[in-house]
């Protein structure tokens, strides 16, 4: 499973990279008000398999995200959210412009990113979500 990013962010403003989803589970059960930020690029049926088991991500919204080609979209599962963004790139020597697939899920203490861009570096997207709210409310 190539992880682009896997923090969690405590409500004293410390954060810590966690070295795996399990690590990350037990961090987020064990401190209250604590957030995580997963990054993860072409996850595979096993990769998500662990995503749905350890954050209870809705069973639908998985399947979508297995199969991919999805239409942007915003869907609620009682306390969660499932966000799939359509983010285009363009390839300035070639002139062409490549759409990516973003898949987000998003609960009260956990933004799992999962990223199928098949060109350029997705890094920076990712980045850029890793500050969000210690606490992101639905």
């Amino acid at each position: 499973m190539p992880v682009l990013m896997n923090t969690v962010n405590f409500p004293s403003g410390n954060s810590l990279t966690s070295q795996s989803l399990q690590n990350t589970h037990d961090l987020l059960k064990s401190h209250e008000g604590a957030t995580a930020f997963i990054g993860i690029s072409d996850p595979d049926s096993t990769d998500m398999q662990a995503l749905t088991e350890r954050f209870g991500m809705n069973e639908l919204a998985v399947e979508d995200s297995t199969e991919g080609h999805q239409r942007a979209k915003i869907d609620r599962y009682g306390d969660t959210y499932f966000l799939v963004l359509r983010p285009a790139v363009y390839l300035d020597q070639a002139e062409e412009i490549h759409f990516g697939e973003i898949h987000l899920f998003m609960g009260s203490n956990f933004l799992v990113a999962l990223s199928r861009i098949t060109c350029g570096n997705p890094a920076p997207s990712s980045s850029s979500l890793s500050g969000f709210p210690p606490r992101c409310r639905t």
